[in-house]
């Protein structure tokens, strides 16, 4: 049993939406549930929406239901692409990660706008004398805390030259660091 789409009433035989909500949380994450009740207390309309309805119509505006069926598949739609291209990305991280890794050039990933390494691989690190772990934990400040006094002016430019060039472009920049 997969459906594309839950609606409850809030006042159930033995259990109530509350517990609807986090039964099919706990099974089926992913489908969006709409509480459709006579009941018109706000309190449990907010309590339901925190606990993770997609929404809450009371059954005298019945008219609402269509539009919030339609607006929840619309949202879950969108959910299931994001989680997708998430997973995706990951794998993608992942096996370029695994490519960086064997290659025997050190290479690195520094966010200039976190100020934080995001990967080393192991040459690299090998090269200037660290684990890889202890790069990233070396926190803001790098890569100018290794990099060559003479080539530290060369660097602080390199946020402003990535600025210019399109996402797709490669901005090759050379510098010493120290080990």
């Amino acid at each position: 049993f997969n459906p594309h789409i839950v609606v409850s009433d809030y006042n159930l035989p033995t259990f109530n939406g509350l517990s609807a909500i986090r039964l099919l949380l706990e099974r089926t994450p992913l489908v969006p549930l709409i509480i459709f009740t006579g009941s018109m207390n706000e309190d449990i309309a907010v309590d339901c929406m925190k606990a993770g309805a997609t929404d809450y119509v009371i059954k005298e505006h019945m008219k609402r239901l269509g539009a919030a069926v339609a607006n929840a598949l619309e949202q879950n739609r969108v959910k299931i692409e994001k989680e997708l291209a998430r997973t995706e990305a990951q794998e993608k991280q992942k096996i370029i990660e695994k490519i960086a890794g064997t290659i025997p050039m050190g290479i690195y990933i520094y966010d200039l706008e976190t100020e934080k390494y995001l990967f080393t691989n192991r040459y690299l690190a090998k090269t200037l004398g660290y684990k890889p772990d202890e790069l990233f934990s070396l926190g803001p400040g790098v890569p100018e805390d290794i990099v060559h006094p003479e080539d530290k002016i060369q660097v602080k430019r390199t946020p402003q030259q990535y600025q210019q060039v399109a996402d797709i472009e490669v901005l090759p920049n050379e510098y010493r660091v120290k080990d």
